[in-house]
């Protein structure tokens, strides 16, 4: 997980996260302890981030997710991390709706 800082013309923040999650469909539950650790840190790191350089970061994350959408074994993977980033989304949005946006 790193923080970048775009220098000109954007001046923006960019935070990279890359995972792989386990593999293992017996595992199921690895992989979702995995993955929500994962958001729990990256929400973390988006909040430090977003304090100093006071702004709203952008967030890529990346990875091997070792899930397919509509996957018929599905164990909530997609789930998690589709619902952690529309929240993750709303809320920059409604940050900025309400006149509180820090973007540098």
């Amino acid at each position: 997980m790193a923080a970048f800082k775009l220098g000109q013309p954007f001046h923006h923040v960019v935070i990279l996260a890359n995972t792989h999650l386990c593999w293992d469909p017996e595992w199921a539950d690895v992989k979702l302890a995995q993955a929500k650790y994962l958001l729990s840190r990256l929400a973390r790191f988006k909040s430090l981030v977003a304090e100093k350089f006071e702004c709203t970061p952008s967030v890529l994350l990346a990875g091997d997710f070792n899930s397919t959408p509509g996957d018929k074994n599905s164990d909530g993977t997609n789930s998690i991390l589709s619902s952690s980033f529309c929240f993750m989304r709303r809320k920059a949005i409604c940050q900025r709706v309400e006149g509180e946006d820090r973007r540098t």
